[in-house]
């Protein structure tokens, strides 16, 4: 786990460091949404890295999840498979007609011990195609350090039905983006 930590930490994931090129960043303080916007059309494909805790309270949270939506789309046209495990169980689960990219149990909430954030990895392939549906991966984790079932290893992928390129990504959670939140954004150069 340990090389895989690191490799994740340097950015290198097989290929070389010089391909990927921040594009913007932001840090959650209380805010409801987190938005990157004229997003560039000039690379294969994008990435987001971001460590993200909600405010909300463990108890009252639905999804406790980081959410996306593309191109401000709030309409049923997100699907959505993921492959979780919690270390005594796996589970799969799919769904379409989504109106939103939900990497569910991917963040960590109140009540679980302070400075403890989930990290996910997000890849959007041809991100600028104009003929072709989006397809989203991601890899994530949460480790609530307690004894509930809010840790969690996952795989996940989402498809976007719209041809349309990608200019504009919005992030949100259950209630808002806890101090100490970072999403960044990388464009992939092909």
């Amino acid at each position: 786990m340990t090389p895989l930590l690191g490799m994740m930490a340097s950015g290198a994931t097989g290929s070389k460091t010089s391909s990927y090129e921040s594009i913007a960043s932001a840090t959650g303080s209380g805010q409801a949404t987190i938005s990157f916007t004229a997003i560039p059309a000039t690379y294969k494909s994008l990435q987001i890295r971001a460590i993200v805790r909600d405010t909300i309270n463990y108890g009252s949270a639905t999804t406790i999840g980081l959410n996306m939506n593309i191109n401000s789309d709030t309409g049923s046209n997100y699907t959505l498979h993921r492959l979780s495990g919690n270390g005594s169980a796996a589970e799969a689960r799919g769904v379409t007609g989504e109106g939103k990219v939900n990497f569910e149990r991917s963040v960590t909430t109140l009540g679980v011990t302070a400075s403890v954030f989930g990290a996910i990895i997000i890849d959007i392939l041809d991100y600028d195609s104009t003929t072709k549906n989006k397809t989203v991966r991601a890899f994530y984790g949460v480790d609530a350090n307690t004894a509930t079932t809010q840790f969690q290893v996952n795989n996940f992928s989402s498809l976007y039905l719209s041809t349309s390129a990608i200019t504009r990504l919005d992030f949100t959670v259950d209630s808002t983006f806890a101090t100490g939140t970072t999403i960044a954004l990388y464009g992939i150069k092909g």
